[in-house]
């Protein structure tokens, strides 16, 4: 901050020293002409040498006779008679019509690219039309609109002397300059005042007054000085910001010292080396010196510490060293005011550090990972720019320039533009690449307005520096006349008043051409900006129309909740959208969401999903999330939410959109809520649609999945008819939905004989289905060790008692037959009666042992009531187990199947097969039932002894 008050005094001192628009440099030529002398110009050719008569004007001057220089020390007649003259001699001379090819800011015309070889007869060099001038100052250019142009003093004028004050010149080490002296008089007038320049033009000496402006500053030296305002404020920010990075501080104050060089640089050139000039010359030689070292050290840093060049002390003690040493020689320079000093000398200790710098980097370089290369490449590109310029101003100033004045004058008076590359790669870097924990973030409606604005600003002055090309362009037109009735071709040139006509004529259409032709880029440049910002006209029947598409599909909600935002945010144009589904309008179902950055999903809380439902169901259209309650608000605005659209089915809430801002980042409008209002209808029928496309997709999975079961059940029950000798056996198991509860099974053993199992769990449907798998699993596992029918129960309900709810049971009918001792052992677990055919009584038995359902007692106290019953058989008798569901099969006036009627049907056919016996039985109930629904698991196992 101590170099803040110099910089601003600076740049005062700069923009009150007011400049008149001159520039002025030594007399080429003491021998002024004040006659016009006759004579002959010779032009050399591309065939030959080419004379032409012609005059040397009054104001020209003479530089050389017959090849000899004339010097200011010698007169005219000495001159002469250092020559053996004849009738006519050469001379060399700048004519002063010449002198308005001058360039109006620079003298990038050399004297000598103007001089003009003539030969002219000796007698005409005489006093009367030569005139000897002495240390007179020659005006080399006049700035175009400034204070001598305004008065009318022109280049190549002749200044005799300000306010009665005449100028004088002195040698400096690379020029000629105004003795302090002559500049301390020449800025000693204040602004606003007026200045007597008395000159001689064309041998007429004229006294002007020249009023001064108030202020003024070129634009160079205010577009250096807003670049190191600049710099140094990024230094700053950096710096302070950051402070806690060691990266942050070197870039900070390398940054804060590369600005206050290009702050100070900018000044006039001193009319004397008093104490503010000398310390802002010492302040800006220090820091244009030390600016090479600390930028050097600060990309050792930034963005990333490099290994171990950032320990190389070598390097770092040269390069401080080196450039301690070039400050103290220029400050030197300036405080003894030592010539020799000021040029060639600080300009190769300054080539020296750039060559060093540019070494080291180039040295430093293998360090540098990818990543960090391609970091940095913006930086150390803007640095490499600026450094080529300064080293190539450097050298081609003092060695160059004589040679290519043009050139280099372009080259050094315009290379200041690319000073600001240097805070911009920075600026750009940080922000691209996250760097310094600091994160730049511009509103891209700031941006949009700025676009905007440079662009009608770029198409004014295009417009303006058009018309004004015109009016300075020399038009060429034809010897063609137009009269109110005739179009004349003359044979001489036009008259002046009317080529003024034709002219104008010619500018203005010119013009409104050009301002059509710019007029219609600027809209289709505007447009792009447009484009570019997200600004232009959103197509709300597109929108529509890719909405109404979704409302179609046969999709999941959480499928349809994410085509919907992605849709609306995309062709909406927002940073974020998110579409949230209630389920029974109490709870969140799904939660979608679409965002410009990736992974910027709605993180809603659920403890708040309920109240949100809640607030949002008063509302009936889009509202601002501001009407919401406070922690709720506070919650979506974190998460950049600033809408709600509720989402309705006649009077049912279905969902809600969650609305973010939109990529123009402007508020939006009544007509984009009517938008969203009325797509929220097609969005309602969309999730009703999902709702009943997922509840029928349930119901088809539930469907393939009870098939699966039934195949799986199916499968699980005997596939074969075990093939015993003595026994015709059949069964059949007919569930009354998909999977039934009821299970049969044939187990046999080693020895003789045959077990046959029938059960039926309690309930219907799958849990009945996968208590029977679980029961028939143990059962045929018990088999193996266990000896009776009674024993194979008891042991299956002590396994059972652990697997079974509370509630749920089992009955169970086991049958052991015995063909060597051809009898019958019967256990009944609360299952119905074992039917008995004996064909030697020809007559009926139901066989009723006791039994409680495995399941339902006590392990004891099942075993205890658990009765075994005994009977013998013959060739001819008759099993039958059936379940529940054969005698309570129902017709359709609710009349059950019955067992009577069970069992006249077995008596029409006792003389058929077990499977004839069964598919009768099967056929008799579907008689009876007819059309009405099966209403229990119906199961039926025949066992006919042969």
């Amino acid at each position: 901050m101590i170099f803040l008050p110099v910089i601003l005094m600076n740049f005062y001192v700069t923009i009150s020293t007011v400049f008149s628009g001159t520039g002025f440099a030594p007399l080429p030529s003491p021998l002024y002409v004040q006659e016009q002398i006759e004579c002959v110009k010779h032009i050399k050719g591309k065939k030959g040498h080419i004379f032409i008569n012609d005059t040397i004007q009054k104001g020209s001057l003479i530089l050389s006779i017959a090849g000899e220089n004339c010097k200011k020390a010698e007169s005219l007649d000495s001159c002469l008679k250092r020559f053996s003259l004849s009738d006519t001699v050469f001379i060399k001379a700048l004519n002063y019509k010449a002198f308005e090819l001058f360039s109006k800011e620079e003298q990038s015309i050399n004297y000598y690219d103007l001089i003009s070889v003539y030969k002219v007869e000796k007698s005409q060099l005489n006093s009367y039309t030569i005139k000897e001038l002495g240390d007179e100052v020659f005006v080399s250019f006049v700035v175009e609109g400034g204070a001598a142009d305004r008065a009318g003093i022109k280049a190549g004028d002749i200044l005799l002397s300000i306010q009665g004050k005449q100028l004088a010149f002195e040698q400096l080490p690379d020029r000629y300059g105004l003795t302090n002296e002559s500049l301390k008089h020449i800025r000693s007038h204040q602004s606003g005042e007026s200045v007597e320049f008395q000159i001689l033009r064309q041998s007429d000496i004229l006294t002007i007054d020249v009023c001064l402006a108030s202020y003024g500053i070129q634009f160079s030296y205010l577009y250096v000085f807003l670049t190191g305002l600049i710099t140094i404020a990024l230094g700053l920010f950096f710096g302070l910001m950051r402070a806690n990075l060691k990266a942050a501080r070197y870039t900070g104050l390398a940054l804060t010292i590369l600005g206050i060089t290009f702050a100070t640089g900018i000044s006039l050139y001193p009319a004397d080396y008093d104490f503010f000039t000398s310390t802002r010359y010492i302040i800006n030689n220090t820091m244009l010196f030390l600016c090479f070292p600390f930028c050097f050290h600060s990309l050792l840093y930034f963005p990333k510490e490099l290994y171990p060049a950032s320990r190389n002390r070598f390097i770092k003690t040269v390069n401080y060293s080196l450039a301690s040493f070039g400050a103290l020689f220029a400050s030197l320079a300036i405080i003894f005011d030592i010539s020799c000093l000021k040029g060639i000398v600080p300009a190769l200790i300054l080539i020296l550090l750039a060559l060093l710098n540019l070494t080291a980097m180039l040295f430093h370089k293998k360090h540098h990972s990818s990543d960090t290369k391609k970091t940095m490449r913006f930086i150390i590109i803007s640095y490499l720019i600026n450094l080529f310029f300064l080293v190539f101003i450097q050298v081609s100033y003092h060695f160059f320039y004589s040679f290519f004045p043009s050139i280099f004058f372009e080259i050094i008076t315009h290379s200041y533009l690319l000073l600001i590359l240097i805070p911009i790669s920075y600026i750009y870097t940080t922000w691209r690449y996250r760097l310094l924990d600091i994160e730049i973030k511009l509103k891209r409606n700031m941006l949009y307005n700025l676009a905007s604005v440079s662009w009608r600003v770029l198409i004014i002055v295009a417009i303006a520096i058009f018309i004004v090309f015109l009016s300075h362009l020399e038009i060429f037109l034809p010897n063609i006349h137009f009269t109110g009735s005739n179009i004349e071709v003359l044979g001489t040139p036009l008259r002046e008043e009317y080529r003024s006509i034709y002219e104008k004529i010619i500018i203005i259409i010119s013009s409104i051409a050009f301002s059509v032709f710019i007029w219609a880029a600027g809209k289709k440049g505007q447009k792009l900006i447009d484009k570019f910002f997200y600004r232009i006209k959103f197509d709300y029947h597109l929108a529509s129309k890719e909405i109404s598409e979704l409302t179609g599909r046969r999709t999941s909600t959480s499928k349809l909740a994410e085509e919907i935002v992605k849709t609306l945010g995309s062709l909406a144009h927002l940073k974020k959208v998110g579409l949230a589904i209630f389920k029974n309008e109490t709870e969140f179902s799904t939660l979608k969401t679409y965002s410009e950055s990736k992974n910027d999903n709605i993180d809603f809380p659920f403890d708040l999903e309920s109240s949100f439902i809640k607030a949002i169901r008063q509302f009936s259209g889009g509202i601002t999330v501001d009407y919401l309650p406070d922690g709720m608000r506070q919650k979506l605005k974190t998460q950049k939410i600033f809408y709600v659209v509720p989402i309705r089915l006649k009077s049912k809430l279905l969902a809600s959109l969650l609305i973010g801002e939109k990529l123009s980042e402007i508020v939006l409008q009544s007509e984009d809520f009517e938008f969203l209002s009325s797509i929220s209808n097609q969005i309602s029928v969309s999730i009703e649609n999902s709702f009943l496309y997922e509840e029928l997709s349930r119901q088809e999975r539930i469907k393939h999945e009870l098939d699966l079961s039934r195949k799986i059940q199916t499968a699980s029950l005997p596939q074969f008819v075990p093939n015993i000798e003595g026994l015709d056996i059949a069964g059949i198991s007919l569930p009354a939905y998909e999977v039934g509860g009821d299970f049969y099974d044939y187990l046999t053993s080693n020895s003789s004989g045959l077990t046959v199992i029938l059960g039926d769990v309690s309930g219907k449907g799958t849990s009945a289905a996968l208590y029977m798998s679980k029961i028939q699993g143990i059962i045929r596992i018990l088999h193996k060790y266990s000896s009776s029918p009674k024993d194979l129960l008891v042991k299956s309900d002590e396994q059972l008692k652990h697997n079974l709810d509370k509630g749920a049971f089992i009955t169970a009918l086991c049958t052991h037959f015995d063909l060597k001792e051809k009898t019958a052992t019967v256990s009944r677990a609360g299952h119905l009666p074992l039917l008995y055919f004996s064909k030697k009584r020809n007559s009926f038995e139901i066989l009723t042992p006791k039994g409680i359902g495995l399941g339902m007692g006590k392990a004891s106290q099942f075993a205890d009531y658990l009765e075994e019953l005994k009977i013998g058989f013959d060739s001819g008798d008759i099993f039958i187990l059936i379940s529940d569901g054969v005698v309570d099969s129902r017709s359709s006036q609710n009349a059950d199947f019955g067992q009577e009627k069970l069992i006249d049907n077995i008596k029409f056919c006792l003389d058929c097969s077990a499977e004839e016996i069964r598919d009768n039985i099967i056929k008799s109930i579907k008689l009876h039932t007819q059309q009405a629904e099966q209403y229990d698991d119906l199961t039926i196992v025949i066992v006919k002894i042969k």
